[in-house]
């Protein structure tokens, strides 16, 4: 029969032994990791990063809906779709560039970060090449 922990919050001895062995898999994995690798993986790992990250990619889904009705339309969209564009595109570069920076080969064992990694270069792919291009398309 279980016993009845001391005090509130003792009881959840699982999930408290599951959060301390996470601590200690991370100090063992990253213990010879130099300061700057070690910080950029906290930042990359907290809630905060992962709410943000959320945000640009609602904030992108809308650009290309605002995107597609205004061409549907036949008009010109407004100009400050593209920059706008531009620049999640850019903070989605630096995001990966971190993501590897912290994880290295670890990050593209994940098959959910190497599909990210792929949807971000053929963005960045095809952002070049459409401006290059003297037509617009």
């Amino acid at each position: 029969r279980k016993q009845m922990p001391a005090h509130p919050g003792a009881g959840d001895d699982l999930s408290q032994a599951t959060a301390a062995d996470e601590v200690a898999k991370r100090r063992e994995l990253t213990k010879d990791w130099s300061s700057h690798r070690r910080g950029v993986l906290t930042l990359v790992s907290s809630w905060q990063f992962e709410l943000s990250t959320g945000i640009l990619i609602s904030c992108s889904m809308l650009l290309v809906i605002l995107d597609v009705n205004s061409s549907a339309d036949g008009g010109q969209p407004p100009t400050w779709i593209p920059i706008a564009n531009i620049t999640i595109l850019t903070l989605f570069v630096i995001e990966l560039v971190l993501k590897v920076f912290a994880f290295r080969r670890l990050y593209l064992s994940d098959r959910l970060a190497a599909f990210d990694m792929m949807i971000v270069v053929l963005d960045l792919m095809v952002t070049i090449v459409l401006s290059l291009l003297p037509v617009n398309i």
